[in-house]
């Protein structure tokens, strides 16, 4: 029997809930639901507490709502933001309790309403603005119901409120949401005068196995937990309400316990811890052998706001993992004769002219050809902390390529050395654009994505609130922020979204050693994995050719970080192929080196879990007759 990662504390007054909140957080828990009420005048508190780690964390209970407005603006001035809350009123005031946690991440609200009408005319309003509600707190003022809430700005799947119902109402819109689909994601209960009101949110999108139950007992609480631990569901929300004295009930939801598919497999023995130490909400992967995928696996939380579960078809920012998609497509337009490798970049008569920056342009800018950008040997514009992707998030894209131009000088002469550049990639986009007359993102779906079966990869977005359709939320850690990152400009570079299965659809059509290689002539596609004479392979140095990182072995890869992501695509030895990705991230420290491990580890065992879904996920194979001409301009 292992360590307890759950705890509900249940019924403790102000003093002992505080020390009971002390010796957990010493313990390694934090808080992930408060619930206070008032019974028979003492206010109390039930409150659920998870082992787990996490971004730096505060709360408060039962606090005026002056020092509940103080604490709201000097946590947000240290980077903190609400999660969840709960309200009371208790001596002649409302009290306040909340967790907050430091994320810079989705903008938010915490409105104050006076009456149920406020509060519907309010979501209204906020609905029509984009905003989502995470979470609320109704509860009885001088007869009046007001209601405090949370609400954060993103895109995601239809839900619904429903707020003030009494029990038979509550129990026929639970019956008739989910028979419409609709997830319950929290329930609240509570008081106004002396009777029982019930609320909820609902939304339509995947989801644990769970059961609702109301009327619970405060004696039977903890009786009621115990018996749905064994059953291997977990307590995810709660509620309160007392109707007399001595009678409070409450009312709950239980989600079935990972790991998925029901039972502890050797993956899963793999996968979870990593995701328990790295706070990882989600993630997925995909494993293929000979271009066939023979195993799809999906852990978690796609958006942990609502518990929506990954899925294999829920798609991540893959960063990085975008270079060989970008070297793919300048690789197409050299073998139909639209590029050379040997091509200048810049400077007059080059393929990007005179477009960006000022002139004239120095003779190592003009020095620079496209084999330079795919291998990294461009002379300047590595990815230390100067990077130029990351820097004057103020400027478009071009408006950046003519910065940097301008402003960060290269550090040597062209193809003396090799520096890891992002901003050579992003030149590459250009160059595609200008070689083909086709935007970036259209050349590469076309000639590239629908011709693999990936062409559900899309660029990515810059704000939470233009996420795409099946994309993962991502969790900014330590307390990074990936929706203030420009991803929206890092396209050729970094800037693609998807699932593994489409990663790898995709690298099953650039393998030479494979015979679904038909992206790029054979020859074309094993030289773009071939190390260059500047990056050699070697036991003690990782190669890199052009846009994948290569061995001695003649494994290929790469790998994506940035805040928010961590992906990673592999061709293995005898046609082993993976890929991998969550929604965190931490650049910088060593969850990349140990996201490779594991998975070396994951791709090598043998799957206890039958994997029914895999039929989906075949190789796509394009009719000949359908294969995109490039028309000449």
């Amino acid at each position: 029997m292992g360590v307890r990662s759950e705890v509900v504390v249940s019924g403790l007054n102000g003093a002992e809930h505080q020390a009971a909140s002390d010796n957990h957080s010493a313990r390694g828990f934090r808080p992930t639901k408060i619930v206070s009420y008032l019974e028979n005048g003492t206010l109390r508190y039930t409150s659920i507490w998870r082992r787990q780690h996490g971004n730096p964390w505060r709360a408060l209970y039962g606090v005026s709502s002056a020092r509940f407005r103080d604490a709201l603006d000097r946590f947000a001035a240290d980077g903190f933001r609400p999660v969840d809350l709960s309200v009371v009123f208790a001596d002649k005031s409302p009290r306040f309790s909340a967790i907050w946690e430091q994320e810079a991440g989705l903008p938010w609200l915490v409105p104050l309403t006076r009456s149920s009408q406020e509060f519907a005319d309010l979501s209204h309003d906020l609905r029509h603005k984009g905003y989502r509600l995470r979470c609320f707190s109704p509860y009885g003022e001088a007869g009046e119901e007001s209601c405090a809430s949370i609400w954060d700005l993103y895109a995601g799947p239809t839900w619904e409120v429903r707020s003030s119902m009494m029990l038979d109402e509550y129990e026929n819109v639970l019956g008739s949401f989910a028979a419409d689909g609709l997830r319950l994601v929290r329930t609240v209960s509570y008081n106004v005068g002396q009777g029982a009101r019930y609320g909820a949110i609902w939304e339509r999108s995947a989801g644990h196995p769970f059961v609702e139950r109301h009327g619970i007992p405060l004696h039977l609480l903890q009786d009621e937990i115990a018996a749905e631990r064994r059953e291997g569901r977990h307590l995810v929300d709660l509620g309160v309400t007392c109707e007399r004295e001595n009678a409070c009930t409450f009312t709950g939801i239980w989600e079935q316990r990972e790991p998925p598919h029901g039972r502890q497999d050797g993956i899963s023995d793999l996968v979870l811890p990593f995701m328990r130490k790295w706070s990882i909400p989600g993630l997925s992967l995909a494993i293929a052998q000979s271009g066939q995928i023979e195993t799809v696996r999906a852990f978690g939380y796609a958006n942990p706001i609502t518990r929506e579960t990954v899925t294999p078809e829920t798609r991540f920012r893959v960063a990085s993992v975008s270079k060989p998609i970008t070297s793919t497509a300048v690789h197409i337009l050299i073998e139909r004769g639209r590029l050379d490798l040997g091509d200048h970049v810049l400077g007059e008569g080059a393929v990007l002219g005179t477009r960006f920056g000022t002139q004239p342009y120095g003779r190592w800018l003009r020095e620079i050809t496209v084999r330079h950008l795919l291998e990294h040997t461009a002379g300047g514009w590595s990815n230390d902390k100067h990077d130029p992707m990351f820097q004057r998030t103020d400027l478009s894209q071009s408006d950046l390529i003519s910065w940097t131009l301008d402003n960060v000088p290269q550090d040597e002469a062209p193809g003396k050395r090799y520096a890891y550049s992002n901003f050579g990639y992003c030149l590459l986009g250009r160059v595609i654009e200008a070689a083909s007359g086709l935007s970036y993102d259209a050349f590469v779906r076309r000639y590239v994505l629908d011709r693999c079966g990936a062409g559900r990869m899309s660029l990515a977005r810059r704000s939470a609130a233009e996420r795409h359709e099946a994309e993962a939320m991502y969790l900014g850690m330590f307390p990074a922020a990936p929706y203030e990152l420009r991803v929206d400009r890092m396209d050729a570079h970094g800037g693609w979204l998807g699932s593994p299965s489409d990663v790898l659809n995709f690298l099953a059509r650039v393998d030479p050693d494979l015979p679904s290689c038909d992206l790029l002539h054979v020859g074309s596609a094993a030289d773009m994995l071939a190390p260059s004479s500047l990056r050699r392979a070697s036991r003690g140095q990782v190669g890199y050719g052009r846009g994948w990182a290569v061995d001695e072995r003649g494994n290929a890869w790469h790998d994506g970080r940035i805040s928010g992501t961590q992906a990673l695509m592999v061709r293995g030895e005898k046609g082993r192929h993976w890929c991998a990705a969550c929604n965190a991230g931490v650049p910088g420290s060593s969850m990349p080196d140990e996201f490779h491990a594991m998975m070396q580890h994951v791709q090598a065992v043998k799957s206890s879990v039958r994997d029914d879904d895999t039929a989906s996920y075949k190789v796509f194979r394009e009719p000949a007759e359908s294969r995109p001409v490039l028309a000449m301009a």
